[in-house]
């Protein structure tokens, strides 16, 4: 029979849990965890106490000893599990199963990451009694750390280590809860804890020299400074001064030659032809190795379309690509698309990473490939259009009377090219002093000459406010191709979406201690009382 004197254990051992668990959860110690602990270590004692003879006996019998070496080898077990956990802590996998991949970073992130040279150090000013992001902050801090060992960061109390504080205050201003990415003497300030921000301040500390990007004004291109307006392209250039891009607007049109400066030019959408002036400056600035974006709407004339013609064997359209919209046809309908969405891409580092994504161009012309290309000239289709597309040639009807048909003999048939990439073998430009100095042409044939680039888009609006969201990644890696930034292109860092799950203290603590503590301990008390109730059978 069982003893009747373990139910003094058997209960006092479930009060005493009961009064660890509350007292876990409320993180006090009240009258509603003290009691239950009390009673329960009074009822254990109450059962040594009238089984003491017993108890001793079994402690020094056979079966004591078998107890002490399964304990040794729980132990043992135990010691191997710690182990394995610091070694998997060191060496980990992390896999991320959120619907928006809100715990990964983005290949940009990662790549400026590998690709730092220099020792980076984010510095972290938390303030205890102010909410803050310091856990998410940390978390992303770690997953900084797995991707570089040259990245470091640190945790400062500007009101325990006032000292450590002051290179960071602005006049006599400590910006708490906010961080500093140092490289060297580069110091950029980050506000939150997106990991987008970080990754713009890690490639502005670690860039050696910011190149600068100029559009071309005066000839009713599109605004860059209007913020409210969905046409203009402030939110492309905000993009491009955030990954550490200097921008500028540049009337050419006073000018001999394009600045010395200039890293890249964009022309977005001009509405009147260039000057003859502005076309030879431009002109000379892509034979010496210049890059361009020229993003051209239909009809419009830009003054450029004999250079891109005879020089790099591109043609620009006259005409405007629709397309049937698909939804139309189930219906019996049909329904003409002025906005083209991307139906493939072309091998090139411009389209690395966007080739699940569709970019979308409003009213956009066709491009075509000379077939005999200059010289030293490569072009690559970067974006096309459905097969079920054309390029409508009479345009004036088209916004006139509303009406359009595909006409074989005149519309160009899809897939049409909607933007392209070129590249040549640029001249190495001689200053006068060099020829001066040495009387004759230098030989230029033994050096390594510079590279021009160009990317053509049929169409502005694909830059502006209201499309930039969708292609923002492509217009971000065709910058940072022209500028020759190779190691930028990928997909940016994407807007946390994500649905936090809201838990107080006691519930976050009931989470681990149910699964965690209670329910393995539940399973051993089982066990002891099936053994016990075995042992008392016989």
């Amino acid at each position: 029979m069982i003893n009747k004197t373990s139910l003094f254990l058997v209960i006092g051992i479930i009060l005493a849990l009961v009064g660890l668990f509350v007292w876990a959860i409320r993180s006090v110690l009240d009258p509603w965890s003290i009691t239950p602990l009390a009673l329960g270590a009074i009822l254990i004692l109450i059962y040594v106490l009238m089984n003491f003879n017993m108890l001793v006996a079994k402690l020094s019998g056979r079966s004591a000893k078998a107890g002490f070496n399964s304990a040794i080898m729980v132990l043992i077990t135990l010691a191997i599990i710690c182990f394995l956990q610091v070694l998997l802590t060191r060496h980990s996998a992390r896999f991320d199963v959120t619907q928006s991949g809100k715990y990964t970073l983005a290949d940009q992130t990662i790549q400026v990451l590998k690709n730092l040279k220099q020792p980076v150090t984010i510095t972290y000013l938390w303030n205890p009694n102010i909410a803050g992001d310091r856990g998410k902050a940390e978390d992303l801090f770690k997953e900084f750390r797995h991707y570089s060992d040259k990245l470091d960061y640190r945790f400062v109390d500007p009101w325990k280590d006032p000292a450590d504080v002051e290179r960071f205050t602005i006049g006599n201003e400590v910006s708490l809860n906010s961080s500093f990415v140092e490289c060297g003497t580069k110091r950029e300030k980050v506000t939150g804890v997106e990991e987008g921000s970080f990754t713009n301040a890690l490639i502005k500390v670690t860039r050696e020299q910011a190149k600068k990007v100029y559009f071309l004004t005066r000839h009713g291109e599109k605004d860059t400074e209007d913020m409210s307006s969905g046409k203009s392209v402030s939110y492309f250039k905000q993009a491009l001064e955030q990954e550490a891009y200097e921008t500028e607007n540049l009337e050419l049109a006073g000018l001999t030659e394009v600045p010395e400066d200039c890293s890249l030019l964009v022309i977005a959408g001009p509405q009147t032809s260039l000057f003859e002036n502005e076309v030879a400056a431009i002109k000379d600035y892509l034979r010496y190795g210049g890059s361009l974006i020229l993003m051209q709407d239909p009809r419009t004339v830009t003054g450029l379309e004999s250079l891109l013609r005879e020089s790099y064997g591109i043609w620009i359209r006259d005409d405007i690509i629709l397309d049937n919209d698909p939804l139309s046809a189930v219906f019996g309908q049909t329904q003409l698309v002025l906005t083209i969405g991307a139906a493939s891409y072309g091998s090139h580092a411009a389209t690395n990473g966007i080739r699940d994504i569709m970019t979308v161009y409003p009213q956009v012309r066709s491009l075509q490939k000379d077939p005999a290309l200059p010289t030293g000239v490569r072009v690559t289709e970067l974006v096309k259009s459905s097969n079920d597309s054309f390029g409508e040639t009479e345009i004036d009807r088209l916004f006139g009377e509303k009406t359009a048909a595909n006409d074989p003999a005149k519309d160009h048939q899809g897939p049409l090219t909607m933007a392209m990439a070129v590249d040549w073998d640029a001249e190495a430009r001689i200053s006068d002093a060099t020829k001066e100095e040495s009387g004759t042409e230098p030989d230029t044939t033994s050096e390594e000459k510079p590279q021009g680039r160009m990317i053509v888009i049929g169409d502005s609006d694909c830059a502006s406010n209201q499309c930039i969201d969708r292609n923002k990644n492509f217009m971000l890696n065709c910058v940072d191709w022209l500028c020759q930034e190779e190691d930028l292109i990928s997909i940016r860092p994407k807007e946390d979406s994500g649905q936090p799950l809201f838990m107080s203290n006691v519930q976050q603590r009931i989470v681990f201690w149910v699964p965690v503590v209670i329910l393995p301990l539940l399973v051993l008390l089982i066990g002891i009382m099936i053994y016990m109730i075995r042992r008392a059978r016989g």
